[in-house]
């Protein structure tokens, strides 16, 4: 049976991993995805595109509600890259 230095160890590595994980998407999401999303808008003569979500993107975003009362949470892409909440 481990013991709990050796569980919290284990928990501590496993939890930088993906910490190092997540950065690298978030890292190409910011580089690669987005570009290439705000290029498509331009090329589609598109000024903005909006996105919904049932969970909540940023942290203290504040939440919008649907038909049914759900809350949601939007955020716009302008096609030069910016991101509006």
């Amino acid at each position: 049976m481990k013991t709990f230095d050796e569980l919290f160890q284990e928990a501590a590595i496993i939890s930088d991993k993906r910490k190092a994980v997540f950065n690298q998407l978030i890292e190409r999401t910011e580089k690669e995805l987005i570009p290439a999303f705000a290029k498509v808008l331009k090329d589609y003569d598109l000024n903005k595109a909006f996105f919904t979500m049932y969970i909540c993107p940023i942290s203290g975003m504040d939440a919008g509600h649907d038909e049914e009362g759900d809350d949601i949470w939007a955020i716009g892409i302008e096609n030069d890259g910016r991101i509006w909440k």
